[in-house]
C-alpha cells in the first residue's frame, strides 16, 4: 500500500479475528459495500497519508481507507433512505387521506388522467393546509 510510513492502527479487511470470522461470510456477493471497497481502493489517498506521515506526539490513527470505506458506505445508505422517506409520504397520502386505492377508469391513457386529477387534489389540499398556517 502506498504511504505506509505513518503508523497506523491495524487494519486487515480480511481478518479472522471477529463473528463473523470474515466480510466474505457476512455480505452476499454484489453488496455495495464490495463496490465502494474497490472504488476506494482505486483512489489516491496520498493526502491523507501526507497529513500522518510527520513524527509527533498523537494518537494513532485508524487507516485512511478504511475510515473513507465507512464514510461513504453511511453517507450512500442515508441517501437511500432519505430517498425513500421523500418518495413515499405522497403514497401514503393519495391512499389514506384520499382514500384513493385504485382506478376506475380503464386504458392507459384514462388511468394517467385519473392519477393527474388525484395529484392535482393532493396538491390543492397541501396548498390550502399551508394557506391556514
Amino acid at each position: 500500500m502506498q504511504g505506509m510510513s505513518a503508523s497506523y492502527i491495524p487494519y486487515c479487511p480480511e481478518q479472522q479475528q471477529l463473528l463473523p470470522s470474515a466480510l466474505q461470510d457476512w455480505l452476499p456477493e454484489g453488496h455495495l459495500a464490495y463496490f465502494i471497497s474497490d472504488t476506494v481502493d482505486s483512489l489516491s489517498l496520498n493526502g491523507f497519508h501526507a497529513r500522518y506521515a510527520k513524527d509527533g506526539p498523537r494518537n494513532q490513527p485508524f487507516h485512511p481507507a478504511m475510515m473513507v470505506k465507512v464514510l461513504v458506505y453511511a453517507y450512500a445508505k442515508a441517501a437511500y433512505r432519505k430517498r425513500k422517506w421523500i418518495a413515499e409520504p405522497p403514497n401514503g397520502w393519495i391512499k389514506h387521506v384520499l382514500g384513493f386505492r385504485r382506478f376506475s377508469m380503464r386504458g392507459l391513457d384514462e388511468a394517467k388522467a385519473e392519477f393527474k386529477l388525484v395529484c392535482l387534489t393532493l396538491n390543492l389540499r397541501r396548498m390550502g393546509a399551508m394557506q391556514r398556517v
